[in-house]
């Protein structure tokens, strides 16, 4: 493959292209919503060219295109062959080491940031959530840009800036299989996309389908255990490789103590009241399972678990004279 159309700027397709350029790819974007402004400008000036329509065949490009792209804008191309943006990246960075991915329907944010934020005490870590684009040393974090995204093109745009430092990569739709592990946080809602004519799940599919080291799901997640089974890969479920058992009653804004259990061994660690911790668990379990995987220092990982305060604006509990607020802007 030395020939790309690589489809919708809008979605990371700018990125991608760009980066397919550097390398000394032949390269053509096909701006599917026609955009104007700061993006095509930048393409412009790394002469790329750029069709608004298709008028002639291309049959010896190969066509890269986001995994939810309406099939109109596919059907020009109907005998090329094709890639989805998260596979152009695999293609483009494999075997990075370092990098953790993260989808699901819900909870890929919170735990991302569980995740950099347990990561940052031994280096510091590069995030990039839909929060933004940030480092975590020590627990803490400095945003880097508030105009990111978590598509596979913004993925790409990463991976070629930086390579040394640790990631921790939230992705939509599916994740691109360039890292050490993957997660699956969940799969439901269960929503539409390419116009109405697929839906999330397929697209998550592709987790199964590009990663090739360690995978992380749900163990309660019943469609992700059947996509894991038709898939054939091994995986590592949280709930049955790891747990934490909690007191039947939480109260609100009250610190609790509370043990977690591997198969080969038990911790015991204390969450903080100024979140609801019932919202924060699977993002915790995907967290420690990963450290696990990682080798990291558990007891130490266990001491800073103490020392979590939430993350912001997600299921967080807020003190105010004599009544308590929630605020959840998820």
């Amino acid at each position: 493959m030395n020939k790309f159309i690589v489809l919708d700027i809008n979605h990371g397709g700018d990125y991608l292209a760009s980066i397919l350029k550097d390398r000394g790819y032949e390269v053509i974007v096909y701006d599917t919503y026609q955009t104007r402004g700061e993006k095509r400008q930048e393409i412009n000036k790394k002469n790329i060219q750029v069709i608004d329509s298709v008028e002639r065949n291309y049959i010896d490009y190969t066509i890269v295109h986001p995994v939810h792209c309406p099939e109109h804008f596919l059907s020009s191309f109907s005998d090329n062959k094709k890639l989805t943006h998260h596979e152009l990246v695999k293609f483009l960075f494999n075997g990075k080491n370092n990098v953790i991915e993260i989808t699901g329907s819900k909870g890929k944010t919170t735990t991302a940031h569980i995740l950099a934020y347990l990561l940052s005490f031994d280096d510091e870590v590069f995030l990039n959530s839909s929060m933004g684009f940030e480092t975590f040393l020590k627990g803490k974090a400095r945003v880097l840009d508030e105009n990111n995204s978590i598509s596979a093109g913004y993925t790409a745009k990463i991976l070629s800036e930086h390579n040394k430092m640790p990631q921790v990569l939230e992705e939509s739709l599916g994740i691109c299989g360039v890292g050490n592990i993957s997660i699956l946080t969940s799969t439901n809602p269960v929503y539409k996309i390419k116009g109405g004519n697929s839906n999330s799940l397929e697209a998550k599919k592709q987790l199964f389908k590009l990663s090739e080291d360690k995978i992380i799901i749900d163990g309660k997640d019943k469609i992700a255990n059947d996509l894991a089974d038709e898939s054939g890969k091994e995986v590592i479920r949280i709930w049955e490789d790891v747990r934490i058992e909690l007191p039947d009653y939480l109260e609100i804004g009250k610190d609790v103590q509370s043990s977690i259990y591997f198969k080969d061994l038990e911790l015991q660690s204390k969450f903080n009241g100024n979140y609801l911790l019932a919202g924060y668990v699977n993002p915790m379990l995907f967290s420690i399972m990963a450290l696990k995987i990682l080798n990291k220092d558990l007891g130490k990982m266990s001491e800073h678990l103490t020392m979590f305060n939430g993350v912001a604006n997600r299921l967080s509990v807020v003190k105010e004279n004599d009544y308590t607020k929630i605020i959840d802007k998820s």
